[in-house]
Protein backbone atom coordinates (compact mmCIF):
# COMPACT_ATOMS: atom_id res chain seq x y z
CA UNK A 1 0.00 0.00 0.00
CA UNK A 2 2.92 2.35 0.73
CA UNK A 3 5.47 0.82 -1.67
CA UNK A 4 5.81 4.08 -3.63
CA UNK A 5 6.95 5.82 -0.40
CA UNK A 6 8.89 3.13 1.48
CA UNK A 7 9.16 -0.65 1.26
CA UNK A 8 8.92 -1.23 5.03
CA UNK A 9 5.52 -0.84 6.62
CA UNK A 10 5.18 1.63 9.50
CA UNK A 11 4.34 0.26 12.92
CA UNK A 12 0.78 0.63 14.19
CA UNK A 13 -0.12 3.85 15.99
CA UNK A 14 0.71 3.63 19.70
CA UNK A 15 -1.87 3.88 22.45
CA UNK A 16 -0.34 5.33 25.60
CA UNK A 17 -3.21 3.99 27.72
CA UNK A 18 -2.76 0.36 26.62
CA UNK A 19 -0.73 -2.14 28.68
CA UNK A 20 0.38 -3.83 25.44
CA UNK A 21 3.53 -3.08 23.48
CA UNK A 22 3.32 -1.86 19.90
CA UNK A 23 5.92 -3.71 17.88
CA UNK A 24 6.03 -5.28 14.43
CA UNK A 25 8.31 -8.05 15.73
CA UNK A 26 6.49 -8.91 18.95
CA UNK A 27 8.21 -9.14 22.28
CA UNK A 28 10.23 -12.00 23.75
CA UNK A 29 9.18 -11.05 27.26
CA UNK A 30 6.29 -12.61 29.11
CA UNK A 31 3.14 -10.49 29.29
CA UNK A 32 1.70 -9.52 32.67
CA UNK A 33 -0.42 -12.27 34.24
CA UNK A 34 -3.64 -10.31 33.81
CA UNK A 35 -3.10 -10.10 30.03
CA UNK A 36 -2.39 -13.77 29.29
CA UNK A 37 -5.30 -14.93 27.10
CA UNK A 38 -4.09 -18.56 26.93
CA UNK A 39 -1.14 -20.69 27.96
CA UNK A 40 1.16 -21.76 25.14
CA UNK A 41 4.83 -22.60 24.76
CA UNK A 42 6.52 -24.34 21.83
CA UNK A 43 6.65 -28.08 22.40
CA UNK A 44 4.01 -28.06 25.15
CA UNK A 45 0.35 -28.96 24.77
CA UNK A 46 -2.42 -26.88 26.33
CA UNK A 47 -2.49 -27.43 30.08
CA UNK A 48 1.11 -28.70 30.15
CA UNK A 49 2.24 -25.17 29.30
CA UNK A 50 0.64 -23.77 32.45
CA UNK A 51 3.66 -24.62 34.57
CA UNK A 52 5.83 -22.46 32.31
CA UNK A 53 3.86 -19.42 33.49
CA UNK A 54 3.94 -20.26 37.21
CA UNK A 55 6.64 -19.46 39.76
CA UNK A 56 6.50 -23.14 40.78
CA UNK A 57 4.30 -26.06 39.80
CA UNK A 58 0.84 -25.42 41.20
CA UNK A 59 1.98 -21.98 42.43
CA UNK A 60 0.92 -18.46 41.53
CA UNK A 61 1.51 -16.96 38.10
CA UNK A 62 4.75 -15.10 37.44
CA UNK A 63 4.06 -11.40 37.65
CA UNK A 64 1.25 -11.84 40.17
CA UNK A 65 -2.30 -13.08 40.05
CA UNK A 66 -4.58 -12.04 37.21
CA UNK A 67 -6.87 -10.01 39.45
CA UNK A 68 -8.98 -9.97 42.57
CA UNK A 69 -12.41 -11.43 43.22
CA UNK A 70 -14.89 -8.58 43.46
CA UNK A 71 -17.88 -10.51 44.80
CA UNK A 72 -17.41 -13.21 47.38
CA UNK A 73 -20.15 -15.82 47.70
CA UNK A 74 -22.34 -15.48 50.78
CA UNK A 75 -21.69 -19.08 51.77
CA UNK A 76 -21.63 -22.55 50.35
CA UNK A 77 -24.19 -22.80 47.57
CA UNK A 78 -25.68 -26.00 49.00
CA UNK A 79 -26.57 -24.10 52.19
CA UNK A 80 -28.18 -21.12 50.46
CA UNK A 81 -31.67 -20.69 49.04
CA UNK A 82 -31.70 -20.90 45.25
CA UNK A 83 -30.33 -17.75 43.65
CA UNK A 84 -28.94 -16.08 46.80
CA UNK A 85 -25.29 -16.58 45.85
CA UNK A 86 -25.57 -16.76 42.06
CA UNK A 87 -25.46 -20.56 42.13
CA UNK A 88 -29.22 -21.11 41.94
CA UNK A 89 -28.89 -22.45 38.43
CA UNK A 90 -27.02 -25.43 39.80
CA UNK A 91 -29.15 -26.07 42.88
CA UNK A 92 -32.70 -25.30 41.70
CA UNK A 93 -33.02 -28.14 39.21
CA UNK A 94 -36.61 -28.52 37.96
CA UNK A 95 -38.30 -31.89 38.11
CA UNK A 96 -38.04 -34.14 35.07
CA UNK A 97 -40.84 -33.74 32.53
CA UNK A 98 -43.73 -36.11 32.99
CA UNK A 99 -46.48 -36.25 30.34
CA UNK A 100 -50.02 -35.85 31.64
CA UNK A 101 -53.34 -36.88 30.16
CA UNK A 102 -55.11 -34.18 28.20
CA UNK A 103 -52.26 -31.69 28.49
CA UNK A 104 -49.24 -31.01 26.29
CA UNK A 105 -46.00 -29.16 26.92
CA UNK A 106 -45.79 -26.67 24.04
CA UNK A 107 -42.21 -25.77 23.09
CA UNK A 108 -40.76 -23.58 20.36
CA UNK A 109 -39.59 -25.22 17.14
CA UNK A 110 -37.08 -23.62 14.83
CA UNK A 111 -36.53 -23.99 11.09
CA UNK A 112 -33.65 -22.83 8.93
CA UNK A 113 -35.87 -20.25 7.26
CA UNK A 114 -38.23 -18.12 9.30
CA UNK A 115 -36.96 -18.58 12.85
CA UNK A 116 -35.12 -15.28 12.94
CA UNK A 117 -36.58 -11.85 12.38
CA UNK A 118 -34.47 -10.97 9.32
CA UNK A 119 -35.32 -14.00 7.16
CA UNK A 120 -38.91 -12.79 6.86
CA UNK A 121 -37.67 -9.46 5.44
CA UNK A 122 -35.99 -11.01 2.38
CA UNK A 123 -38.52 -11.87 -0.32
CA UNK A 124 -36.61 -14.87 -1.67
CA UNK A 125 -36.15 -16.43 1.76
CA UNK A 126 -39.67 -15.57 2.95
CA UNK A 127 -41.02 -17.79 0.15
CA UNK A 128 -39.23 -20.77 1.73
CA UNK A 129 -40.60 -20.21 5.23
CA UNK A 130 -42.87 -23.00 6.48
CA UNK A 131 -46.43 -22.08 7.42
CA UNK A 132 -47.26 -21.88 11.15
CA UNK A 133 -48.05 -25.34 12.50
CA UNK A 134 -48.02 -27.51 15.58
CA UNK A 135 -45.89 -30.68 15.55
CA UNK A 136 -47.07 -33.79 17.38
CA UNK A 137 -45.72 -37.31 17.65
CA UNK A 138 -49.12 -38.98 17.90
CA UNK A 139 -50.69 -41.10 15.16
CA UNK A 140 -54.19 -40.27 16.46
CA UNK A 141 -54.21 -37.12 14.31
CA UNK A 142 -53.75 -37.07 10.54
CA UNK A 143 -50.94 -35.05 8.97
CA UNK A 144 -52.30 -31.69 7.78
CA UNK A 145 -55.52 -31.82 9.79
CA UNK A 146 -56.32 -28.83 11.97
CA UNK A 147 -56.39 -28.77 15.76
CA UNK A 148 -57.23 -26.15 18.36
CA UNK A 149 -54.36 -25.22 20.70
CA UNK A 150 -55.95 -23.93 23.90
CA UNK A 151 -53.67 -21.89 26.18
CA UNK A 152 -53.95 -19.03 28.68
CA UNK A 153 -53.50 -16.66 25.71
CA UNK A 154 -56.57 -18.05 23.93
CA UNK A 155 -57.41 -20.58 21.22
CA UNK A 156 -55.36 -20.90 18.05
CA UNK A 157 -56.24 -23.20 15.13
CA UNK A 158 -53.20 -24.72 13.43
CA UNK A 159 -52.43 -27.55 11.01
CA UNK A 160 -50.61 -30.61 12.35
CA UNK A 161 -47.27 -32.00 11.26
CA UNK A 162 -46.33 -35.44 12.53
CA UNK A 163 -42.86 -35.57 14.14
CA UNK A 164 -42.03 -39.03 15.54
CA UNK A 165 -38.86 -37.65 17.16
CA UNK A 166 -40.83 -35.54 19.68
CA UNK A 167 -41.21 -37.07 23.16
CA UNK A 168 -44.65 -38.18 24.35
CA UNK A 169 -46.62 -35.26 25.74
CA UNK A 170 -44.54 -32.60 23.96
CA UNK A 171 -45.87 -30.47 21.11
CA UNK A 172 -43.75 -28.15 18.99
CA UNK A 173 -44.98 -24.78 17.76
CA UNK A 174 -43.53 -23.11 14.69
CA UNK A 175 -44.95 -19.60 14.54
CA UNK A 176 -42.70 -17.09 12.74
CA UNK A 177 -45.28 -14.36 12.23
CA UNK A 178 -47.44 -12.33 14.63
CA UNK A 179 -49.76 -12.86 16.45
CA UNK A 180 -48.44 -16.37 17.12
CA UNK A 181 -44.87 -15.15 17.55
CA UNK A 182 -45.80 -13.58 20.90
CA UNK A 183 -46.91 -16.76 22.68
CA UNK A 184 -44.79 -17.34 25.79
CA UNK A 185 -43.15 -20.76 25.62
CA UNK A 186 -42.78 -23.31 27.08
CA UNK A 187 -46.41 -23.53 28.20
CA UNK A 188 -48.88 -26.20 29.24
CA UNK A 189 -51.72 -26.33 26.70
CA UNK A 190 -54.63 -28.49 25.67
CA UNK A 191 -54.86 -29.69 22.08
CA UNK A 192 -58.10 -30.93 20.61
CA UNK A 193 -59.81 -31.41 17.27
CA UNK A 194 -60.87 -28.23 15.52
CA UNK A 195 -64.46 -27.35 16.32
Amino acid sequence: MRANIDVSEPKPPEDADSPLSYSMEGTPGQPPAALIPFFWKPGWNSIQATQMYQTEIGGPLRGGDAGIRLFEPVGRHDQQPAGRDGQGYFTAVPAAFEPSDGEWLLVSMHHIFGSDELSLSATGIAELVAKPHVALNTRHVAEGSEVDVISDAGIVRLPVRIRPDLPAGVAGLFAPRPPLAGIRLPARVKIGPAT
